[in-house]
């Protein structure tokens, strides 16, 4: 049996950037912490970080980009998105939908593959070499479009997988 994906977590800068535990065996998470870099620096150099790593491991490797107010909504978020991945060699990048959290309220927020929001996503290591985060406050958003227009398709998992706490 196959060891699975090693998965890269990327949280950009935030108040109280959080993570929950997740049932996943393979994940690393790295946070922008002080002296905070522009987050797309931080990003941008925590995948050629993973480019740069041996072939197994680099071919095996899924990122996400996380804001640091986005957190996983269940223990099994990450294996429900590793698992989607794995059913076919063409799905590169991939985004959920959201429970959104503010003010003590929280409401679900669909997401869709050709969305103008600044969310969150995840990509394949096949499509790393695309990936370039401006410094921006939309940088999630921009990377999104630039993918589209380098013809990576943009699968979409509808369900709440993420959580966006905009009360922080």
């Amino acid at each position: 049996m196959s060891q699975p994906p090693n998965v890269i977590v990327t949280v950009g800068s935030g108040r109280s950037p959080k993570i929950p535990k997740q049932d996943y065996e393979n994940i690393l998470t790295k946070y922008n912490v002080g002296p905070f870099a522009p987050d797309g620096t931080f990003f941008n150099k925590s995948v050629s970080e993973g480019t740069s790593a041996d072939a197994a491991t680099r071919d095996s490797t899924i990122y996400g980009f996380f804001s640091g107010k986005t957190s996983f909504t269940n223990k099994t978020s990450l294996q429900k998105i590793v698992s989607f991945f794995q059913q076919s060699d063409l799905i590169d990048v991939v985004i959920c939908d959201f429970v959104v959290k503010q003010n003590g309220f929280d409401s679900y927020l669909y997401t869709h593959p050709l969305t103008t929001a600044d969310i969150p996503f995840f990509i394949h290591a096949r499509a790393a070499h695309q990936i370039n985060f401006p410094n921006n406050p939309f940088m999630f958003q921009t990377q999104i479009q630039r993918m589209r227009t380098v013809n990576c398709p943009i699968f979409h998992i509808a369900q709440p997988l993420l959580t966006l706490d905009n009360s922080l």
